[in-house]
């Protein structure tokens, strides 16, 4: 086939589209090798391509050139930096990225944990036509200062993601406000520890009122983010589709928990109030009415919320107790207020639980109704107390995707067969995983 054929039988428009839907730039080399007027349409094509950037700056350098000189219109670019990169690496293919004039979606992903610093943010922030910024295995310096991205006004797509269990993805609360300003932005991924993190920070998300999808993921104990906060960011977020909470332990209300099967523990001599309290058997009691209520309800029988009354037995551990469960019922109910009402309008809900040995029962039970309407639900440390678990579980309708990693059950203490087909009413499950 000669090249004047080819040019009479797909115009030149057409065949840059076509060539547009290359993935990799090998495919792209091929086609450029088929006619001139193919060479010609491939270099305007506005194609997004995979590539793997090899170790070291040299090699890495050559690479962008080559691709520059076959796709000077690249639209689109995945890359995946091998390890042994470092900060002078870092910065040199920042540096190389500028060549690409036509770049509107970068996505980088580093197998060793890079820092980035001012200067790399600076060089970010040049790319001015990028409407997705996808970063892997990052951190944001602290002394980084992040203000030049809202010169990004195109941005729509911002992810950004810390694999690392050591270092943080950010620190304090300077980033989270900056990111805050980008007011374009309909997709916000943090997944990372976020230290030092307060509410402060977390509001600044507030102003993305165009945002439709948000996946957050932090450490609880690692931030001073509360509860109230998390909530009022989510009742702010008018417009959202689509939201993933890791570290969903802050929603849960403090109300101290002990499983059905549990022995109500004694109070270790000498302990302070509040932990007497939490060794209360009417606090135990109270616990497992609602669990049996709450197993009771996905069996069509009583509310979910209902409380059985407190019997003189146990009031005797005192006001404080008392006053520590009504504070928490209402934190609970606030809760749940707030996200029955986001849920109605979520077409993808999903929580993910963070902490050591994260009760599944206590999760369940707190969320009430709203479990009803999760379409994912995980746990990285997850215990399960008992039957009651998977009845629990069974009740959540909508789930499209299960992940229970129960590195924290000691089946000598709470043995019990975990029966599959007691999940058999979530017709919508797509995913099941059930690793010890």
């Amino acid at each position: 086939m000669d090249g004047d054929f080819l040019t009479k039988a797909l115009p030149l428009d057409v065949v840059q589209i076509v060539l547009g839907y290359l993935g990799d730039s090998r495919s792209v080399a091929a086609a450029r090798q088929a006619c001139q007027s193919w060479r010609q349409a491939a270099a305007a094509a506005p194609c997004a391509v995979r590539v793997v950037l090899p170790s070291g700056v040299a090699n890495m350098r050559d690479k962008l050139a080559m691709l520059v000189k076959l796709l000077p219109g690249l639209a689109g670019l995945n890359a995946s930096v091998a390890a042994g990169a470092d900060a002078a690496y870092t910065s040199a293919c920042l540096q190389g990225l500028q060549a690409f004039h036509s770049l509107q979606q970068l996505e980088l992903s580093f197998a060793d944990s890079q820092t980035l610093s001012a200067a790399d943010v600076v060089q970010l922030a040049s790319l001015r036509g990028l409407s997705a910024l996808r970063l892997c295995n990052v951190s944001l310096g602290a002394a980084a200062d992040c203000s030049p991205l809202t010169s990004l006004q195109g941005l729509q797509d911002l992810s950004l993601v810390h694999h690392s269990k050591v270092s943080a993805l950010m620190v304090g609360d300077s980033h989270l406000q900056v990111l805050g300003r980008l007011a374009g932005l309909r997709s916000l991924v943090l997944q990372g520890r976020m230290c030092s993190a307060t509410d402060q920070g977390l509001l600044a998300l507030s102003g993305l009122s165009s945002l439709s999808s948000l996946s957050l993921s932090w450490v609880p104990w690692q931030s001073q983010i509360t509860q109230p906060a998390a909530l009022q960011l989510l009742a702010n977020l008018t417009l959202l589709k689509s939201l993933q909470l890791g570290g969903a332990e802050l929603l849960l209300p403090s109300t101290p928990y002990h499983p059905v099967a549990a022995v109500p523990a004694s109070t270790p001599a000498g302990a302070p109030p509040l932990h007497g309290a939490m060794h209360h058997a009417g606090l135990m009691g109270q616990q497992q009415g609602l669990i049996a209520a709450a197993v009771a309800a996905v069996a069509g029988g009583v509310r979910p919320d209902a409380v059985p009354a407190r019997t003189p037995e146990s009031s005797a551990g005192g006001d404080a107790a008392a006053a520590w469960s009504t504070a928490s019922q209402s934190q609970g109910e606030q809760m749940r207020r707030v996200l029955a009402a986001k849920g109605s309008d979520l077409q993808e809900f999903k929580l993910q639980f963070n902490c050591c040995g994260t009760g599944v029962e206590k999760a369940l039970v707190s969320l009430g109704d709203v479990r009803s309407r999760l379409t994912g639900l995980q746990w990285s440390y997850a215990k399960l107390s008992g039957p009651s678990s998977v009845k629990l579980l069974a009740g959540c309708t909508n789930l499209c995707s299960l992940k229970l990693r129960l590195w924290y059950q000691d089946y000598n203490l709470t043995p019990f067969d975990f029966n599959l087909l007691d999940l058999s009413q979530l017709a919508q499950l797509r995913t099941l995983v059930i690793d010890k």
